[in-house]
């Protein structure tokens, strides 16, 4: 069970925010970069492309390698280490010019912040609304890419290297707000009453496709990226108009994200993601006839406010995938009937939260990771001042066919016989309840988690 309290704190939702922008900066400013290497080192187009190639290469490969030791390996540990292996890879960037060391020195590099990123997306995942964290981190994305835009045509090559020497080092001074490893609350579930289930629905292969998606999805964006000023000054389109279409469009991101979050409550992962794919490539295809200022215009803006949902919905898929893939869920079924006085069914079990009073811990609320046929259900609470079985503090909630998690603060729950107001370090009984009236119920729960 996921613990609010540590990857929804602002400490590590606030780091995993500044670690992807960081790591993700040569991605958000490769055009300008881009143009740096080619005015500033002297490469020619192919060999631009070649090192743009090598640093998104290196990142995707770190990527990968985060996402197969992050669970046995501490965090902190693998964030240091990567930002160490990005720090010195361009500190040599600095000192070694020539294409061929550049080029290997750049795969280096990538692949430091493909590990250092793969902290900061999988602690962003691990919150309670891994969808609504990456919409953050893109808000976050339209700023520095607009940043960045303005920033590096002012700086020498060296001086770009130096400034994400810069970040990555300072972000090495907040380490100690990494949580280290992802942790499992147990809970005693009584098996008289509920059946314990394991969802194999969904096989790893498919949560590896769907990286494999991503990964060639950030290629063809980088590719994108790397040309598009270059493509534009060799067609004859004034620098002033490339830099202010570039410019302008990282602030159109931001539309981009605010219609993610809509089109994510109303419309789910699917849909968009699919539709953004099609409009995607055909603003990509527009250019192919030539490039002009009206067609670089609507190509750039269209691309930067849709390849945000690409990055929203796709990296919310991974994470639900990733969690729902072998998930292990209590579950409640049977018919509730009032006849003869009946009928409930329920999920109970005890808690002790002894170790928490002394600690000082106040909590306020429980989570749950729930989904169901549609009907509301009900939590029954008792606390050692409840004597009988009819005392108890109760509130609702209502279910779908998806997963989805549930906060009930404690000041929802009303005590049966008195106005007495709930204290959640005082709970010794916790059910789910299915009672009240003829129905068929079906609820499933992965994960309870209080919080304080």
């Amino acid at each position: 069970m996921r613990n609010k309290t540590e990857f929804d704190s602002w400490q590590s939702i606030s780091l995993a925010l500044y670690m992807t922008l960081i790591g993700y900066g040569v991605m958000v400013g490769i055009p300008v970069i881009s143009t740096a290497w080619s005015e500033n080192l002297g490469f020619t187009a192919e060999q631009v492309g070649r090192v743009a190639g090598a640093d998104m290469g290196g990142l995707s490969l770190g990527a990968v390698a985060a996402a197969l030791i992050i669970a046995r390996i501490n965090r902190r540990y693998l964030v240091v280490v990567s930002a160490l292996i990005t720090i010195i890879a361009n500190y040599l960037c600095t000192q070694y010019q020539n294409y061929e060391v550049v080029l290997w020195l750049r795969v280096l590099s990538g692949f430091g912040n493909g590990i250092y990123i793969g902290v900061a997306v999988a602690a962003l995942g691990a919150t309670i609304k891994p969808a609504r964290a990456y919409n953050l981190m893109l808000f976050a994305f339209a700023f520095s890419q607009a940043l960045e835009v303005r920033l590096f045509p002012q700086l020498s090559m060296n001086g770009i290297y130096w400034f994400f020497i810069g970040c990555v080092a300072f972000g090495l001074l907040f380490t100690h707000w990494i949580v280290p490893f992802r942790k499992e609350i147990d809970v005693e579930y009584n098996e008289n009453q509920i059946t314990i289930e394991t969802n194999k629905s969904i096989p790893n292969y498919i949560i590896w496709m769907c990286m494999g998606a991503i990964l060639f999805t950030y290629l063809s964006i980088g590719a994108y990226w790397v040309y598009i000023e270059l493509a534009s000054l060799s067609n004859g389109i004034s620098d002033s108009w490339v830099s202010g279409v570039l410019f302008w469009s990282s602030l159109l991101t931001l539309i981009g994200c605010a219609f993610a979050a809509y089109f994510n409550n109303r419309y789910g992962l699917a849909k968009p993601l699919i539709g953004a794919q099609i409009l995607m490539i055909l603003i990509i295809g527009m250019l192919i006839s030539g490039i002009t200022n009206i067609n670089l215009l609507i190509s750039v803006f269209m691309f930067n406010f849709l390849w945000i949902f690409n990055d929203v919905f796709q990296m919310a898929t991974v994470a639900i995938l990733d969690k729902d893939g072998d998930m292990i869920f209590a579950r409640l079924t049977g018919n509730v009937s009032t006849a003869n006085n009946g009928g409930f069914i329920q999920i109970r079990t005890n808690f002790s939260f002894v170790d928490l009073i002394n600690t000082n811990k106040d909590l306020k609320g429980v989570l749950l990771n729930t989904k169901g046929n549609g009907e509301t259900y009900h939590i029954f609470i008792r606390t050692s001042e409840d004597r009988s079985y009819r005392d108890f503090y109760s509130a609702t909630f209502t279910t779908n066919d998806n997963w989805e998690i549930v906060d009930l603060p404690f000041s929802k729950f009303k005590h049966r016989y008195s106005n007495r107001s709930l204290d959640g370090n005082d709970i010794r009984t916790f059910g789910i309840v299915a009672y009240g009236r003829n129905f068929y119920s079906d609820v499933s729960v992965s994960e309870i988690s209080f919080y304080d």
